[in-house]
């Protein structure tokens, strides 16, 4: 297998509130998966486009989807890995359509997703009684999202000084009360200040554990390829280890990822994943900024439990 990697997608009947109303249908490995995929959710909507290779007639039927059907709404998760290794999740969102191509012998099932929308769907109404704290309160806003799970929350010390009528989207009104730093990344919503991280262990990245080419820097973020990492995950801390480019060595915090490439035995491939990150946290150069981790959170080389690639 191809660097011996792995993946498996599950299409999941939804109803149009996210609840799971039917059997899943699951493609994985060894059929040649062929992926795009772009999350950066703090612009709202994450994309996947897809392509899956040479499936049995009776899946590509049952997965063809036009987008003007609302009957049957699909959920879209995409994980992948390597072999001895776990899955891990690049992906959920929602088919917007699913079409079928041939590309010489190979018989192409595309499909486009769309992420970061469910949030948008369920309507909140409840009143806030003066004297109530903001931490007190998000756990029953969180819960009209039923799309997503609460990941990490950092909030405000923010009391409600006189009765408040919450009403409208929740994740509107999570940004109103939490200076906009709310987000959903693969179906967990995580509220983070600007100079505050995912908790967990900070990765990090060198030539030696897959670093392609020169970390580029655009304005107030810093793109950097690599290996195919399926760990990264938006909001958490990254650490950079250049020999060619150590201006820019120093800890960030990453703003979006972008997997690419293909998996299969069939059809050979690279893949790469690209992370954008917020350079506000880095002081360029041998005073590089570093977070103080609290106790049990340390910097882990990125391939240290990251099965060896043949």
């Amino acid at each position: 297998m191809d660097y011996n990697r792995i993946h498996r997608v599950t299409f999941i009947p939804i109803d149009i509130d996210g609840n799971k109303i039917g059997e899943p249908i699951v493609v994985e490995s060894p059929l040649t998966l062929e992926f795009n995929i772009i999350r950066e959710p703090f612009s709202e909507a994450a994309s996947a486009s897809l392509g899956l290779y040479n499936l049995n007639p009776e899946t590509r039927s049952q997965l063809f989807y036009d987008f003007l059907d609302m009957e049957n709404i699909r959920q879209v998760d995409v994980e992948a890995g390597y072999i001895d290794g776990k899955f891990d999740l690049i992906y959920r969102g929602r088919v917007d359509h699913a079409f079928v191509e041939k590309k010489n012998v190979d018989v192409i099932l595309r499909v486009e997703s769309i992420a970061g929308l469910a949030v948008f769907d369920p309507n909140l109404n409840i009143t806030i009684e003066a004297g109530k704290k903001l931490e007190d309160v998000v756990p029953n806003i969180v819960g009209e999202m039923k799309s997503v799970k609460a990941g990490t929350i950092s909030l405000p010390d923010y009391t409600f000084q006189r009765p408040v009528t919450l009403s409208g989207n929740p994740q509107n009104i999570l940004k109103q009360y939490t200076k906009g730093d709310c987000f959903e990344d693969v179906g967990v919503l995580n509220v983070l200040d600007m100079d505050q991280i995912l908790e967990g262990d900070i990765f990090k990245i060198d030539e030696e554990t897959g670093l392609l080419g020169v970390p580029q820097k655009q304005r107030t973020t810093i793109t950097v390829n690599c290996m195919f990492e399926p760990r990264i995950k938006v909001g958490q801390g990254i650490e950079i280890e250049s020999r060619i480019a150590p201006e820019f060595n120093g800890q960030y915090k990453v703003y979006g990822v972008r997997h690419s490439g293909i998996i299969g035995d069939a059809v050979a491939g690279q893949c790469i994943t690209t992370i954008q990150l917020i350079t506000g946290m880095a002081v360029f150069g041998r005073n590089g900024a570093k977070w103080n981790l609290p106790d049990g959170q340390k910097t882990t080389n990125i391939k240290d439990e990251q099965p060896q690639q043949s």
